[in-house]
């Protein structure tokens, strides 16, 4: 410390007496605050673990354990499976060194045209049969010593048959027209145009209008876009824009309390260019891509508590009755393949998906 303060003292001797003492309260105010920091965290010696040799760390790449092994993603074929081959599948992968195993029931890959025997076992997932064969892929895999994913539910994204329309998959639309003030506007507001459904490896079909909901009605002062002239260009005239239009957000007008139940409204417009927006819920009508069951298969509201308890209700609380004891134990976890959504464009052009990361819960 004293080389310290000799040091400081030639380095500020030039500045004089002030100098000297505001580096000095500096320094002795650092000092307090370290001390008092020790005091509070105080330090703690950390062991580090026993370099191993050449010969363990060989042997750890030989023989890793299973929680560093490979797992891989059991694809069954719906439900159309056997305990007897089940257990020869999982004895394979064992002896290949596969560490575990996520198991997805589903279509995809399986014959579009199956004789009606065969779809009939294809499409038992989540039956008494299925929860059964599932029971027996779990306790194999746990006296083989491997680990068990279950995907929960049949395809991606989570839905199927026990999902209802009103518990489906849904998307904000928004639809608009351009009005000028001052006018008078009596008119029904812009509204959702025909939908056509969503192309997905499942069956589709347009949405039910009857479930479309208004969530909210905006008028927004604009000003338009600015045109070059026409341009003809393979018998056509092509617009290019000059200067984009732009809102004026401040001038913002809520008008969805004035909306009467036939989506009508009346409105004073005032003075210039406006834009008047309608927000409305809309469900997507999305598929379940390649799940193996009968009937229709919504994708469920992600977005919705109760979507995903009557999913919850449906395949995990089923579950419980026949491999409950296993949670945690043979059954490491429940697993998310994918959050995928599809969406339409006011051009009826399909958008392409939203993939997210997947996850596991734990268990």
């Amino acid at each position: 410390m004293s080389r310290l303060f000799s040091s400081l003292n030639n380095r500020t001797t030039s500045l004089g007496g002030r100098s000297w003492r505001v580096v000095l309260g500096t320094v002795v105010t650092g000092g307090i605050l370290l001390l008092s920091f020790n005091a509070i965290f105080p330090s703690y010696t950390v062991t580090a673990s026993p370099r191993p040799t050449d010969a363990e760390l060989r042997e750890g790449f030989q023989n890793p354990p299973t929680s560093a092994r490979t797992m891989v993603r059991w694809w069954w074929p719906g439900g159309d499976v056997t305990d007897g081959e089940i257990s020869r599948e999982l004895r394979m992968m064992k002896e290949a060194g596969i560490g575990g195993v996520e198991i997805q029931s589903f279509k995809i890959g399986l014959n579009p045209n199956p004789a009606p025997h065969v779809e009939a076992r294809v499409d038992s997932v989540f039956s008494p049969e299925w929860f059964g064969h599932v029971k027996h892929a779990i306790e194999e895999g746990r006296r083989l010593g491997m680990m068990v994913d279950l995907t929960l539910g049949s395809g991606w994204p989570f839905g199927g048959p026990h999902i209802p329309p009103e518990l489906g998959a849904k998307k904000l639309d928004m639809e608009m027209a351009p009005l000028t003030g001052p006018s008078d506007f009596q008119s029904e507001i812009p509204w959702v145009p025909h939908q056509a459904p969503l192309q997905t490896w499942g069956q589709s079909q347009p949405p039910d209008p009857k479930l479309y909901k208004l969530v909210a009605v905006e008028a927004i002062r604009w000003t338009p876009p600015v045109y070059a002239e026409p341009q003809s260009s393979a018998g056509r005239a092509d617009r290019t824009i000059t200067r984009s239009g732009q809102l004026d957000l401040q001038s913002t007008v809520i008008l969805t309390s004035q909306v009467k139940p036939d989506n009508t409204l009346q409105w004073k417009v005032p003075d210039g260019n406006w834009l008047l927006f309608s927000l409305i819920q809309v469900p997507t009508a999305q598929q379940v891509t390649g799940g193996a069951e009968a009937g229709t298969q919504y994708v469920l509201d992600h977005l919705s508590k109760a979507a995903l308890q009557k999913h919850i209700d449906a395949i995990g609380e089923a579950g419980k009755k026949y491999y409950g004891d296993q949670y945690g134990k043979g059954l490491r976890a429940i697993f998310v393949t994918a959050w995928k959504w599809l969406a339409t464009t006011p051009s009826g052009a399909t958008i392409s998906w939203r993939n997210f990361r997947s996850c596991a819960v734990m268990i």
